[in-house]
């Protein structure tokens, strides 16, 4: 089948012009911050923050990792902060026109392939299992049982981090691949996931970058 992915730059053009909310991944470990992609101009684009975000302002030279949300199309970018400037309320971020734009089917929560990323998963109900995707949601796993159990404990191991999350089943695909959704208890579980999830977004976004 055709491949029907809209063009990536025109997506980004159409972004600016809406002055989309865009979400950045800053630091080590990485911090969410909302930023509005204010226009582009030759080989830069301008960002805004807002006052509550002042605060979370990268440094010049810094490397970040861009998302946004145009037309149900996950755009998804690397780019180089340049220099940043107060201006009333907000700070304006210009940064590099990224090389590599990835371009992706959005979803409610973004499903990233894990394969090849150092993902550790492992559940005593499920003891043989390949985890395929990973969301902020959910998660697809293969699996080699005939019944696969309604509900279980998941436990993520991704570089340093650690999470405990309970599942339950919401849906079976041919293959043998089935879907469950976190049921998640607990501030603390929350932000531990929401930590582990975007290391291996930005780790998969990494890959996606040297290879495309």
């Amino acid at each position: 089948m055709r491949d029907r992915r809209p063009d990536p730059n025109a997506l980004l053009a159409e972004a600016a012009i809406d002055h989309t909310l865009c979400k950045w991944m800053v630091g080590e470990p990485p911090t969410l911050v909302r930023a509005t992609l204010q226009s582009i101009a030759g080989a830069r684009l301008t960002f805004a923050l807002g006052s509550d975000s002042r605060e979370d302002t990268p440094a010049e030279g810094h490397v970040l990792v861009v998302s946004l949300l145009c037309r149900g199309w996950l755009v998804a970018f690397h780019t180089r902060v340049k220099n940043c400037r107060p201006r009333m309320q907000s700070v304006v971020v210009e940064t590099d026109y990224p090389n590599d734009i990835l371009v992706y089917q959005a979803r409610r929560a973004f499903r990233i392939p894990v394969k090849g990323l150092g993902l550790q998963a492992a559940c005593t109900k499920l003891p043989e299992i390949e985890l395929q995707d990973l969301s902020l949601l959910g998660f697809g796993v293969r699996t080699y049982v005939s019944d696969p159990p309604r509900t279980l404990l998941l436990e993520l191991s991704f570089e340093s981090l650690e999470v405990s999350a309970p599942a339950r089943l919401v849906a079976s695909h041919p293959g043998g691949v089935v879907g469950y959704q976190f049921e998640l208890e607990g501030d603390s579980t929350k932000r531990a996931l929401r930590t582990l999830v975007m290391a291996v977004e930005r780790a998969w976004v990494a890959r996606e970058r040297r290879v495309g």
